[in-house]
């Protein structure tokens, strides 16, 4: 394996890895997207998002252990620049979002 391929291999678990819980879940939600987002490598950054992946690794609102939920994701996104877009391929048709352009 090539120093390249570690380096992808390295980034793509880094962006898979959810966030702790703790004093990050007691933050505000936008906090935490920009946190998550700035964390991740320059060649993850400008990749596409599903909500499904985004729910996966955002903690809800209360220490509780519930996930964020879509709504609340889709309006800190918005307030973040993110565009959202519609992907028609494969059997769902599913919502992506793009993160903005820095």
């Amino acid at each position: 394996m090539t120093y390249l391929d570690e380096l992808r291999q390295s980034a793509i678990q880094q962006a898979s890895k959810p966030i702790t819980p703790g004093k990050v879940q007691q933050q505000n939600l936008t906090v935490q997207i920009r946190e998550w987002h700035a964390a991740l490598p320059v060649e993850l950054r400008q990749a596409p998002r599903t909500m499904d992946e985004l729910i996966k690794l955002l903690p809800g609102r209360s220490g509780s252990g519930r996930q964020a939920r879509a709504g609340d994701i889709s309006d800190c996104l918005l307030s973040l620049g993110w565009k959202q877009k519609r992907s028609w391929k494969g059997p769902r048709f599913r919502r992506i979002w793009v993160p903005p352009v820095c």
